[in-house]
């Protein structure tokens, strides 16, 4: 922190520092202080060791007298963002990192941390930002890049996911987050085999990776039988018997093979929106499945039984199109004109903790098949002058609007064209704790409003959907 080199004191209580010994190292530096009270050094070198005592108020005061007497140590500037990012003041972290990064923009480790707690804070754009930042500084920090690949999937780009996730297992093989994070994003694009060859190898890396353990047994519940679903499931709550959504889960999972689930579903924490959500969630499913209804745990096989139902003939549209994951499949799938609608600026308000504009696409338009046409602009725009220039009933519907307002523009726009035989699939009808605020409250008043008579075809417990069929008005 200073400009001169440190004292034979300070110097002496580092060296223990950094060997481990860190009751001697805080005497040392204390002794210092007592000496000093305003010794930079020694009270850099303290907050940076309360961090590590896991200490994160007096990290603080401690990191603040620093830029009290120092206004331009960049370090004390970033030992005040990770002491607040500990205290879960994630904007204000944001904002010390901030500063930290002003004054030594060349600091790729500064870069990340700044994008740690971005994501934090729900600012995904900001955080890709800021890892883009930190691995141009410094390609080998295989932490940023493997945070990089995870906000990338979070946010639909699944190939450029992958790519920061190879890097950073390029730098460092034996980092299982990294497997763990490309295994993620091979699960959200629907390649299933590499998410699983890359869950296991997290595993053998980390055998105690319970969330590897929960995600791999997600994707094991696409297969013939729930037998490894439930294993793998249950090894996650054993190894983190607090993983809830492991719990919840293999209690799914065991249900679904016929077993007695009652005690594990005892055992979670209903009191938690969450957890709470997601029982209602699953209620709900078994409450109004008949024969016909299939329960699946594949986005795009729930999005093909769907399609295989649609018998009506008429329009296929999406209303959420995004990075164009599902409407490409949609294209691919059948031989029919696709129409996407997406403002590509992201929701138009706020939807749960996600603030408005989350998954804009900054007005990117994505690559699609040519039998898609893209409308971009809100729904309320698009939908009107289209179904003025198109003739047709709908035969089938993607739904990813989220949030209930868009769901009913959606809905009341294409209400006189939606006939016994339409298919709607909706992409977040259930799971989320305010699952019954959004899709599903639009589509329970819509039938209210129209008198549509409908049955499920399919839900996904994993995925969050649901597809139904109009078969009466």
């Amino acid at each position: 922190m200073k400009q001169t080199s440190l004292t034979p004191a300070i110097a002496t209580a580092l060296r223990q520092h950094q060997s481990g010994a860190l009751e001697d190292a805080e005497a040392g530096y204390l002794d210092v202080l007592r000496a000093d009270p305003d010794d930079i050094d020694a009270l850099h070198l303290l907050s940076t060791l309360r961090l590590q005592q896991g200490n994160p108020e007096g990290a603080l005061a401690l990191a603040e007298r620093v830029i009290a007497l120092m206004p331009d140590a960049a370090d004390a500037h970033s030992n005040k963002g990770s002491a607040l990012q500990a205290l879960e003041r994630f904007g204000e972290a944001a904002a010390a990192f901030r500063v930290a990064v002003e004054h030594a923009p060349g600091g790729a480790h500064l870069h990340y941390n700044l994008g740690n707690a971005l994501r934090a804070a729900d600012d995904k754009a900001g955080a890709v930002r800021a890892y883009r930042r930190a691995v141009k500084l410094m390609p080998e920090l295989a932490q940023a890049q493997s945070n990089l690949g995870a906000t990338l999937s979070e946010l639909g780009l699944f190939d450029d996911a992958c790519g920061h996730c190879r890097a950073a297992i390029r730098h460092a093989p034996g980092f299982a987050d990294a497997h763990y994070n490309l295994a993620n994003a091979h699960r959200e694009a629907g390649r299933f085999e590499d998410a699983v060859t890359s869950y296991t190898e997290a595993i053998r890396l980390d055998p105690e990776h319970a969330d590897a353990h929960c995600n791999l047994g997600l994707t094991e519940m696409r297969g013939r039988t729930l037998d490894d679903a439930v294993a793998t499931l249950g090894r996650a709550v054993h190894i983190d018997p607090g993983h809830d959504m492991a719990r919840f889960y293999h209690a799914v999972a065991v249900e679904m093979t016929g077993a007695d689930a009652d005690p594990l579903f005892k055992k979670l924490p209903a009191e938690d929106p969450a957890v709470a959500a997601w029982i209602d969630s699953w209620t709900y499913i078994k409450s109004h499945s008949d024969l016909g209804t299939v329960i699946v745990h594949d986005a795009f096989r729930l999005l093909d039984i769907a399609l295989a139902a649609a018998r009506l003939d008429g329009m296929v549209l999406e209303f959420g199109v995004r990075h164009g994951v599902s409407i490409r499949h949609l294209a691919l799938a059948q031989d029919r004109p696709v129409h996407g609608f997406d403002s590509f600026r992201g929701l138009p308000s706020a939807w749960g903790g996600e603030p408005a504009g989350v998954y804009s696409t900054d007005g990117a338009l994505p690559d699609v098949p040519t039998s898609v046409t893209l409308h971009e602009g809100l729904f309320e725009e698009t939908l009107k002058p289209f179904l003025k220039s198109h003739a047709g009933d709908v035969r089938f519907c993607n739904i990813d609007c989220d949030i209930y307002s868009s769901t009913v523009s959606v809905l009341d726009g294409l209400a006189a064209r939606i006939k016994p035989g339409t298919v709607l699939v909706f992409d977040e009808y259930l799971i989320n704790p305010t699952w019954r605020d959004d899709e599903y409250r639009a589509f329970q008043e819509a039938v209210q409003k129209y008198g549509w008579r409908y049955r499920y075809l399919a839900f996904g417990i994993v995925t969050k959907q649901a597809a139904v069929m109009i078969e009466a008005i």
